[in-house]
């Protein structure tokens, strides 16, 4: 029959592993939405914690077992970091998405309309939000909820309970991460704006030759109908992209578990 302070001990570093979850659920792209009732994610954070918690807690319980409560405390705190810094490189794809549909947008002439976005909790414009669900529909379709759900559950075995944390490789492939953030939105944005950049030189072309003609009514209604007509007909070709993003998304999840787990 297991003691007292032995269920004391085993409750502590099943906590340890619910943090880094929950820092995990916190920031990880879908199931961090708004859109989804915080009962349902920490019913999520409890179970994948019970489960992980089988293997985990006989072979590293004993590293924190025992800890003081001002130690025990920073472990926690740490091991939410981890979990929110997975979840992070994770989520960087949909904030790659948002500001290529922003830019988009601005050309389009609909920056000044706005939409609720469920992903962040925020407004965001039209093009934004279309990038983000397209993205969310693209992610759960080719498994990205597994893909992170499997780079959480790995995590325990690179960066182990009570490890230290090297902040130096962490913050370096965190920065090189949202520095290829912005590269990222504006490759998924690229065709569009090409293409609405094309149309404004057509225009301005059409305005030297014909002064007299008045192409604000015309010119508006014309960017919106064909930056629309362009998105649906490179549907295809963005879903590749985003495929493709996907990939380097992985690669920087992995990168994040390789340094964290040099500790």
């Amino acid at each position: 029959m297991i003691s007292l302070a032995a269920l004391v001990d085993q409750v502590q570093v099943w906590l340890l592993i619910l943090a880094r979850i929950i820092g995990w659920v916190m920031t990880a792209p879908v199931i961090s939405s708004r859109a989804v009732p915080a009962p349902v994610q920490m019913g999520l954070a409890g179970v994948v914690a019970l489960l992980v918690a089988q293997t985990v807690i006989p072979a590293q319980g004993a590293a924190v077992a025992g800890l003081a409560l001002s130690a025990y405390l920073f472990e926690v705190v740490k091991q939410w970091l981890i979990g929110a810094a997975i979840g992070f490189m994770a989520s960087v794809l949909f904030t790659a998405a948002e500001m290529a549909g922003q830019l988009i947008d601005i050309q389009m002439g609909f920056s000044m309309v706005t939409l609720f976005n469920p992903q962040f909790g925020t407004n965001g414009s039209i093009l934004a939000n279309w990038q983000m669900w397209l993205t969310s529909v693209v992610f759960l379709g080719i498994d990205g909820h597994l893909a992170m759900l499997s780079a959480l559950l790995h995590s325990f075995e690179w960066i182990h309970l009570g490890a230290g944390i090297p902040v130096g490789p962490v913050a370096e492939v965190v920065a090189r991460s949202v520095a290829v953030l912005f590269i990222l939105g504006v490759q998924l944005a690229a065709p569009l704006l090409l293409t609405l950049l094309l149309i404004d030189v057509i225009l301005a072309f059409v305005s030297r030759a014909a002064p007299q003609t008045n192409l604000l009514f015309v010119a508006l209604p014309g960017k919106i109908l064909a930056g629309w007509g362009i998105a649906l007909g490179t549907l295809p070709v963005l879903i590749l992209g985003i495929e493709r993003v996907m990939g380097w998304m992985n690669q920087a999840v992995d990168g994040v578990l390789r340094a964290l787990g040099t500790g």
